[in-house]
């Protein structure tokens, strides 16, 4: 029976308030924030799943991207997260909330696991205590707990393979091995991002602790989760082996151009992923973004003393932490091309620990510095939980998401009604949506209603400056057979000539906002 790490009265308390904590921001959060199209991507397999029999995506329009037999098929991400999806519905019903709820929980997880972890490194439960409130509270981390993508859950699968792994493997070496690479293989049939960074953690954890112990035997419980998952993903595969290529290397494609041009990527990885990261929305909170550096500026000095200190580097944790940075940074920078701000959860933990490390560090050796520490950390906490306030206090969900499908719900009754960003789904129905960026240049499709929101006039502003043909098209097309009908500042909907719409709101005729980037759109507020 494994024994989970015990402590006084005031470390469990303080365990049960910093998860309370989090929990408490991740619910105001889920509540809040307006759903992004990557929650419709990813809901709307597992609800068709549900309804139909089929993990197929019709809410995708395949013409003119890699997305071929979509309304079948859903290849281009892993299949664990449909499944676990199309479970959770089961039990809590479908909806946005509970999709979130599934990310929710799965930080929570997450955030016990990384505190075992910590703990069996550096047996301080104080570090550990310190590391899992960083990271409760960190912005990156709370906000993919409320939002309904694969990331957390395969980040959960990955803390829980280390935790198991470390608690296991003192009596029970092969069902350590077992379960840990179970885990490591759930995570990569969640997210490829995630299965390698967990792959690599735990190899790591297995040589720098138990090299003498591994035996060829121990290929048995390291190989089979693998073989049995890559079985039962196969199957799903032979059901279109075409359809399968297609999307799985056109979304691949995408992400291994660094490979090709590394200092472009190392140039990206800076200034879009971590800086563009950690200023996300900047254009509507410059001030609060541009202080936001800080933190970033704070993590990279921590886990910079980390390596050079001597006497810090030379413990198990900071061994242990180095190891990760280093085949972490190395898989983001050449095996995630697009480059998004998302990925900043595979070093959130890396950065917590390090901060964690170089702050019990300062405050034992340098009594007489505890004061100004500790006005640091309130700074530095005041300044993460920034953000996630100011979006609970925005409320877009309500003022701007929930007007917006007001507007349109008693109007769309037939599939693809609504050309517009697949979130939509949550509000009208996937079968009424269709989400199509190229705005039917390629279908040919002409849809009753139009709805643009920041994704997609980033789209348009892109293709402005690189396809002009799609950009002279759409402004062809609604100039002359559709026109504005309601806008509240988020989202624009535009009307078919032919449709009598009378709602209230402020019709404006639309014109392309500058695009913050590639993908930037879909992780901003």
């Amino acid at each position: 029976m494994l024994k989970f790490p015990n402590g006084g009265t005031l470390h469990k308390l303080s365990l049960a308030g910093i998860l309370g904590l989090y929990l408490s921001i991740a619910a105001g959060l889920c509540l809040t924030k307006v759903p992004v199209c990557d929650e419709g991507f990813y809901a709307d397999p597992a609800v068709n799943l549900i309804r139909n029999g089929s993990m197929g995506s019709p809410v995708l329009e395949s013409a003119g991207t890699f997305l071929k037999g979509i309304e079948r098929y859903t290849y281009w991400e892993m299949p664990l997260h449909i499944v676990t999806q199309a479970g959770w519905y089961e039990l809590f019903g479908a909806s946005l909330f509970s999709m979130r709820a599934l990310s929710t929980a799965a930080g929570l997880v997450t955030l016990f696991c990384w505190y075992v972890v910590v703990l069996e490194i550096s047996n301080r439960k104080s570090l550990a205590l310190l590391a899992m409130f960083l990271a409760a509270i960190d912005t990156t981390f709370l906000s993919l707990a409320a939002t309904g993508r694969t990331d957390m859950l395969s980040v959960m699968f990955g803390g829980a393979a280390q935790a198991s792994y470390l608690l296991l493997r003192t009596k029970h070496f092969k069902l350590a091995l077992f379960v840990s690479h179970s885990l490591v293989a759930a995570s990569g049939m969640t997210h490829p991002i995630g299965g390698l960074t967990s792959l690599a953690a735990i190899i790591f954890l297995q040589l720098y602790f138990d090299r003498t112990r591994l035996a060829l035997a121990d290929l048995l419980p390291v190989a089979t989760p693998y073989l049995i998952g890559g079985l039962g993903w196969g199957a799903y595969i032979m059901k279109s082996p075409d359809v399968f290529w297609s999307q799985f290397s056109g979304n691949s494609a995408e992400r291994l151009w660094p490979w090709k041009s590394p200092l472009l990527a190392l140039k990206m990885e800076i200034l879009q992923r971590f800086i563009g990261g950690y200023r996300v929305g900047a254009a509507s909170w410059t001030p609060l973004a541009n202080l936001r550096l800080l933190i970033l500026v704070t993590y990279v000095g921590c886990l910079a003393t980390v390596a050079a200190r001597k006497e810090l580097r030379s413990s198990r944790l900071a061994r242990t932490l180095l190891a990760y940075a280093s085949f972490t940074f190395f898989i983001l920078l050449f095996f995630e091309g697009a480059k998004q701000s998302w990925y900043l959860i595979h070093v959130i933990w890396i950065f917590t620990v390090a901060l964690a490390i170089s702050l019990h560090w300062h405050w034992l050796r340098y009594p007489r510095l505890r004061p100004a520490i500790a006005v640091g950390v309130a700074v530095f906490v005041c300044t993460e939980l920034g953000y996630p306030t100011l979006l609970i206090a925005r409320n877009r969900y309500r003022n701007s998401y929930s007007t917006a499908i007001a507007s349109l719900a008693n109007r769309v009754s037939e599939p693809h009604s609504v050309m517009g960003s697949a979130e939509l789904g949550f509000g009208l129905g996937f079968e009424k949506v269709l989400d199509d960026h190229n705005f039917g240049y390629y279908s040919g499709k002409e849809p009753p209603y139009i709805v643009l929101d920041p994704n997609y006039r980033g789209f348009l502003e892109r293709f402005r400056l690189e396809r002009p043909e799609i950009y002279n098209y759409f402004q062809s097309l609604t100039a002359s057979k559709y026109r504005p009908v309601y806008s509240n500042g988020y989202y624009d909907v535009l009307a078919r000539t032919d449709i009598a719409f009378l709602a209230k709101g402020t019709a404006t005729r639309f014109t392309a906002a500058p695009s913050p980037g590639p993908g930037a759109s879909r992780n901003t507020e």
